[in-house]
């Protein structure tokens, strides 16, 4: 027969860890209904379940990109889409799973997606110093530096197929916008560019503006 002490210690672990999945349960649908608000106030269309990145419409050419192949159990929630004649703008939650055997954690963060039927863009990679330190091995090449922003380079890991061609997609207004705002990680190929920070979920209340300085971004981008 089981000790009593340690039935009891068995007993108040399950109810602490029900209850603690019942009350982030809670807490999603809360959050899941705010941004079905903010994607209303918006005029995005909305998609509040959690689905894998193919199930949820996401575009094959955009799931090759190197955000979509960490870890495991990868799930996109609470989509907002606006479809335009030149392309579409998305925003959406994506999450994965890193394990290391012993143990695991989940990453998430709040990605913007912007597709131009007419874009041409190099493939590259961004991704602040520390990060790219974990993921560059996915991606390979050398480290594309800026010998005229050595701020631009103390901050980030650039890497692309054709380092030419990202470095003049890159220089001026670029290198110097984003050496101000250290912390981004941004993808880019053919018709896509990819902007979000790293583990970050940004706040409903707070999505507006969010999405109006990732499209300030890509403007820059485009502005070479």
């Amino acid at each position: 027969m089981m000790d009593p002490t340690i039935l009891a210690i068995i007993v108040v672990s399950a109810a602490i860890l029900v209850a603690v999945i019942l009350v982030s349960r809670a807490a999603e649908r809360k959050r899941t209904e705010a941004m079905r608000e903010t994607a209303s106030m918006l005029g995005l269309s909305f998609a509040g379940e959690s689905k894998k990145p193919g199930e949820a419409g996401l575009d094959t050419t955009l799931t090759a990109f190197t955000l979509f192949r960490h870890g495991g159990a990868p799930r996109v929630r609470n989509l907002m889409r606006a479809s335009a004649t030149d392309g579409e703008d998305m925003v959406f939650e994506y999450r994965y799973t890193v394990s290391t055997g012993k143990s695991s954690h989940t990453v998430e963060q709040t990605v913007a997606a912007f597709r131009r039927r007419a874009a041409r863009v190099p493939a590259f990679r961004m991704a602040p110093e520390n990060v790219f330190s974990k993921i560059g091995h996915l991606f390979g090449g050398q480290d594309i530096d800026f010998d005229s922003n050595v701020e631009f380079s103390s901050h980030y890991a650039l890497k692309g197929d054709d380092p030419d061609a990202v470095r003049a997609f890159f220089e001026r207004q670029s290198v110097v916008y984003f050496a101000e705002r250290p912390g981004w990680s941004v993808e880019g190929a053919g018709e896509w560019l990819v902007l979000y920070r790293h583990g970050k979920r940004e706040k409903p209340e707070d999505l507006r503006e969010w999405l109006d300085e990732v499209r300030r971004m890509t403007r820059v981008l485009d502005s070479r």
